[in-house]
């Protein structure tokens, strides 16, 4: 079917197709849903001459940074596998994909030329079930909590806690305590049952000092490193005081460090100190930093190659969520407790 015939078989003229197909705001909404449907039917795909669907497509959920190292290094990732695969990276805001939602987000692949779209960190369950419904081709790249019928890459943040816990329990440690984001959903849920797990296995308990959420407002008067600084004093204002410490970031740990050396708190003598994402800065901290690594980098190139698996028909795409393991760096910010170095 042509534009003609879609036109005539829904009772409107090749202008209004083209208006849907185009994604364009004034077309009634009864009017755009018979297109749709009638679209989806005939998979029709308008001819775009020589131009081929080969992009890839990067959704950013609402509020989404990429100031940070994290983030920043997941997209740096995806640009370099795209590009090796000889691909073209399209960013699609959260406003061009809620606008054009309603639409059809297959409209919105189509016009960009784009053979799918990867759908990185907090991505809504809505817009997940739009994607299946019309057949978009998708990759969830690190959401906590993938989808159940979307193809999903993360990493397994529980063990890259746990990980940390095992080793500073070893080191003779017993007053562990994570300083967490401010949820304890999502991420930093899963920070959490890390932690339980691992205490539970060494036989240590878990307390209200064990994990102390740390407010991260979006639009705060203050900078989240103020709520750090805070939750450091009252720590240490009700002893038992912690012998370690685990960041949920570098956006904890950086304040932390300079709120801990304002007390006068040698790293790692009096205390030993853990961070969430191996960061390149870690390494040059006086003393450098243990850290959980993520494999950013793998992360990437796998959502790329399950995307384009995707695209030529690989049946072997699993809808089972791929999970990659994290590892510990271990350099001089973790030592022996110091009930350790005194027996």
């Amino acid at each position: 079917m042509n534009i003609a015939d879609i036109a005539r078989a829904c009772h409107t003229s090749p202008a209004t197709v083209s208006r849907v197909l185009n994604g364009k705001p004034d077309v009634r909404p009864e009017t755009r849903e018979r297109v749709l449907a009638l679209l989806r039917e005939h998979k029709f795909r308008p001819q775009l001459g020589r131009q081929t669907h080969d992009g890839v497509g990067l959704y950013l959920s609402p509020g989404q940074s990429l100031g940070g190292y994290y983030y920043s290094a997941v997209v740096d990732s995806i640009a370099t596998a795209a590009a090796a695969r000889e691909r073209v990276l399209t960013i699609v805001p959260a406003r061009l994909s809620e606008k054009t939602a309603a639409n059809g987000l297959d409209v919105l692949v189509r016009h960009q030329r784009l053979m799918g779209l990867l759908f990185l960190g907090d991505a809504d369950d809505g817009l997940l079930h739009a994607a299946r419904k019309q057949g978009v081709r998708h990759v969830v790249v690190d959401r906590p909590y993938p989808s159940p019928g979307s193809v999903a890459v993360g990493t397994d943040i529980p063990d890259g806690i746990a990980q940390a816990v095992e080793h500073l329990v070893r080191l003779g440690h017993r007053q562990i305590t994570l300083l967490s984001g401010p949820q304890l959903t999502g991420r930093d849920g899963l920070r959490v049952e890390g932690l339980r797990r691992a205490l539970e296995r060494a036989g240590l308990p878990f307390s209200d000092k064990t994990v102390v959420p740390i407010e991260r407002p979006p639009q705060a008067e203050r900078a989240p490193g103020a709520f750090v600084a805070e939750a450091i004093a009252r720590l240490w204002a009700q002893p038992p005081v912690p012998t370690a410490l685990i960041a949920a970031g570098e956006w904890v740990a950086i304040p932390a460090l300079a709120a801990l050396a304002g007390r006068g708190i040698r790293i790692p003598h009096d205390l030993s100190f853990v961070t969430f994402h191996d960061t390149p800065s870690c390494q040059y901290f006086h003393p450098p930093l243990t850290a959980i690594r993520q494999p950013i980098r793998e992360m990437g190139q796998l959502a790329v190659d399950l995307l384009i698996r995707l695209t030529a028909g690989d049946e072997t795409v699993s809808f089972d969520p791929y999970v990659l393991p994290l590892s510990l760096v271990i350099r001089e910010s973790t030592g022996l407790a110091a009930t350790s170095r005194q027996r």
